[in-house]
């Protein structure tokens, strides 16, 4: 849907209704920023590591998604706020209808990426359209990637929006529970088996769901706190933020630490102290160190992954709440982007395309840097019309 908006207010409230939150605008554009570039260069072989998804351990690659999905659930909140406090309805008449308008974006947000994805997928030349494992690859696969894991992510989370944080914490470990029990049954192997899932797979929405919920606790303390000091003291709010973000990273970090009983030339016996690598630090190859539940994978949605990148989404985040809301810096160029996420989004796998047409796999780093601001630099221009039209692209 083509949509004509008002001009963004920095605030988050304002004359007692709910205006755009700036600060969100810049997180999301930051997120598109980076899917943009990553995305790009991850197939190129002089690209490092850390850029690309290896599915065995958290790379700054790995940390893109997630941003979506906080951005996501807070964005959400935000407008069952706006829903509930709006003129005389009341929360129970809003709650009758909320759902349901949701879901039917959601559904709409999956049809489109049944569009963009399938049609592109390789699957498509020369597929036998009545084979079963042809479906199977489109629904396992092709069709589960972002725009698909946000839909159903939002669906699921949905119960909780008019929850406190203990029942939004309680849904959470909930989503873990169900995760991890699937997956000791059979999942982590079948996301693994070919065709091989992304982005957790089918079922990714159970830990896709504690990024979401983390932005939606988020939204949570900052309307209690605007609504009770307005933008003031802002910086104490960021600190409870800072503090829950590291808490989340260290419980991220500590369930990957479980990764070290699969190595291959383990020693429990004199090791008792097992820690595994940081994040963004490579892990052994796969022949010291066999694939595992515990590792952070974004392939299989594991839950030390998920958490260590909600808290890491709620740090960044910190940084533009701090930059915007307490520096006044507007940073245009991200707010233009994050303005029309989806827009850009879809547009960017065609572009992205096109250009690797005429780049080589083993081109050498510069060639692949000057590309990939072609890219930005056609995106960027489309971004800016749009928003100088004030037209914004959602479902």
């Amino acid at each position: 849907m083509l949509s004509s908006s008002p001009r963004p207010n920095p605030s988050a409230k304002g004359n007692g209704e709910w205006t755009r939150l700036a600060s969100l605008d810049l997180f999301r554009g930051y997120a598109v920023l980076g899917m943009v570039i990553v995305n790009f260069v991850g197939s190129f072989k002089c690209t490092p590591r850390l850029l690309k998804h290896t599915n065995d351990y958290c790379s700054y690659a790995d940390t893109v998604m997630p941003h979506f999905l906080f951005a996501v659930g807070f964005a959400l909140q935000i407008v069952w706020n706006r829903e509930t406090t709006k003129g005389n309805s009341g929360e129970s008449i809003a709650a009758s209808s909320f759902g349901y308008r949701i879901a039917i974006r959601c559904l709409r947000l999956m049809i489109l990426a049944f569009l963009v994805y399938v049609p592109l997928s390789p699957m498509l030349q020369g597929a036998n359209w009545v084979s079963g494992s042809y479906w199977l690859a489109i629904f396992k696969r092709d069709w589960f990637q972002t725009l698909t894991h946000i839909a159903v992510t939002s669906i699921w989370v949905l119960p909780t929006i008019s929850l406190g944080w203990k029942g939004k914490l309680l849904w959470m470990v909930l989503g873990v529970g169900i995760h991890a029990v699937l997956s000791q049954w059979f999942y982590f192997d079948w996301v693994h088996a070919s065709p091989s899932g992304i982005d957790g797979g089918p079922l990714g929405f159970f830990t896709w769901g504690i990024p979401a919920i983390t932005g939606m606790l988020a939204c949570t303390s900052w309307t209690e706190h605007t609504q009770q000091f307005g933008l003031s003291n802002v910086r104490a709010l960021l600190g409870k933020w800072l503090l829950a973000a590291i808490g989340l990273m260290l419980v991220g970090y500590g369930l990957s630490c479980g990764t070290r009983l699969f190595d291959q030339d383990r020693d429990r016996a004199v090791d008792t102290i097992r820690l595994a690598e940081p994040p963004f630090v490579p892990p052994p190859p796969r022949d010291q160190r066999a694939w595992n539940y515990w590792m952070m994978s974004q392939k299989a949605g594991t839950p030390s992954y998920q958490f260590f990148a909600a808290g890491f989404s709620l740090m960044v985040f910190v940084g533009f709440v701090w930059l915007c809301d307490v520096r006044s810096y507007g940073c245009p160029p991200l707010r233009t982007l994050g303005q029309n996420a989806l827009a850009i989004y879809v547009l960017h796998g065609f572009i992205d395309s096109w250009i690797k047409t005429y780049v080589a796999r083993d081109a050498d780093a510069m060639q692949v840097v000057a590309a990939s601001l072609v890219q930005i630099a056609i995106l960027y221009p489309v971004a800016r019309w749009l928003q100088y039209k004030r037209w914004f692209i959602r479902l």
